[in-house]
């Protein structure tokens, strides 16, 4: 049973913390393993909506209802950057492996994907923006260890687009889609599975597409 007030609760690598998502818009952030309380961080204006942590655990991004974005140093319990708004709607948020850059994918009024990649310096910068489809996106969401997208496009299929530009291979597309498929994510972010109604099921590799 966790605090009065609490929303959500994100686990970061290797439950070091927990961080939780009040209702007076703050985060309590715990030793997940005894429950002690290490910080309260203080902040955002609106109520919280997201929380991910980077691969280290060095840092925390936060977002809230109005799309703002916050970052914080765990070891010190406090804003490690000015806090930031991508243009609309926000989707997808993960650091780069190395903490120091965060890759935002949000969805304009066309529906059409935008991959942002940010520099996370004292003053937050976009890098870099690129559309990931022409088409409208059913979903997406990040795989392969936080490096790679993997989208279901309704016209051309399931396809997993590199976040960061590194090793990671970028296949075709998988399969047609159509708003009668299915498919799901295997826990490890390594494998999908894609089916239509009434047909036959197929799994996929990720980081092959095939």
């Amino acid at each position: 049973q966790g605090p009065e007030g609490r929303r959500f609760g994100v686990f970061g690598p290797d439950n070091q913390f927990l961080a939780s998502a009040m209702s007076d818009r703050t985060i309590l952030v715990q030793d997940a393993n005894q429950g002690r309380v290490q910080f309260i961080l203080r902040g955002h204006e609106h109520g919280i909506t997201g929380l991910t942590f980077s691969h280290d655990a060095r840092r925390m991004a936060s977002i809230d209802a109005e799309g703002w974005v916050r970052v914080w140093d765990m070891a010190r319990g406090e804003a490690c950057s000015e806090p930031f708004r991508p243009p609309s709607d926000l989707g997808q948020v993960t650091f780069t492996p190395d903490g120091q850059r965060m890759a935002i994918v949000h969805t304009p009024g066309s529906f059409r994907p935008v991959l942002e990649l940010w520099d996370l310096g004292p003053r937050p910068a976009r890098v870099s923006s690129v559309e990931l489809t022409s088409n409208p996106v059913l979903a997406e969401t990040v795989t392969l260890g936080g490096r790679a997208l993997f989208l279901a496009d309704e016209r051309e299929g399931f396809a997993v687009r590199s976040l960061f530009g590194d090793a990671v291979v970028v296949p075709r597309p998988m399969a047609p889609l159509g708003r009668s498929i299915r498919w799901a994510l295997a826990t490890d972010g390594l494998l999908a599975a894609t089916a239509r109604v009434g047909g036959m099921v197929r799994v996929w590799g990720l980081a092959s597409g095939q």
